[in-house]
């Protein structure tokens, strides 16, 4: 299929993680459990059409990018025992945002780039925080897997923040 893919990695900060380099949830330099989804946003009979793939298989699908958003952030929720809400709902603004990469996240709580290699610098005060990934790959060819084999990411687009989180 034809349409853009989101690549979205979630994850905790351990306490103790070393932020002398910058970090990310994709690089390797931070260990832990990770949740990791692939959004595909598609066309079908010509409406926006969004499917969720999870290990290669479609856990998610349907119309509405706001109710897929949603069913998404309840399994980074379950998956990472995230219970702030003010958090799950910056995650929701990430996961349904996707291509306008227009972030209006509070710098109080979050520290993010967009488009620098999807790494990011961050400090102590984001131990036990979250740590999300969001890679796009626009106008690509996807196949039954959720996966594409496009090496171009739209880096300019690509997103990594880390944030604090009520424990």
């Amino acid at each position: 299929m034809q349409g853009n893919l989101y690549k979205l990695t979630a994850m905790r900060i351990p306490a103790g993680q070393d932020y002398d380099d910058p970090i990310s949830a994709v690089n390797g330099n931070v260990e832990g459990e990770k949740f990791y989804v692939s959004i595909v946003h598609t066309e079908k009979d010509d409406d926006s059409y969004y499917y969720v793939f999870k290990d290669g298989a479609v856990i998610i699908e349907g119309t509405d990018l706001d109710d897929v958003g949603n069913k998404v952030i309840d399994k980074i929720q379950e998956k990472l025992s995230v219970t702030d809400d003010d958090a799950l709902n910056d995650l929701g603004q990430i996961v349904c945002m996707q291509d306008d990469a227009d972030y209006d996240l509070d710098e109080d709580y979050w520290t993010f780039t967009v488009g620098n290699s999807g790494e990011v610098v961050a400090d102590d005060r984001f131990n036990n925080g979250l740590l999300i990934n969001l890679t796009p790959f626009y106008d690509t060819t996807i196949n039954e897997a959720g996966e594409c084999d496009d090496d171009d990411a739209s880096e300019d687009h690509e997103f990594c923040g880390a944030r604090t989180i009520s424990i």
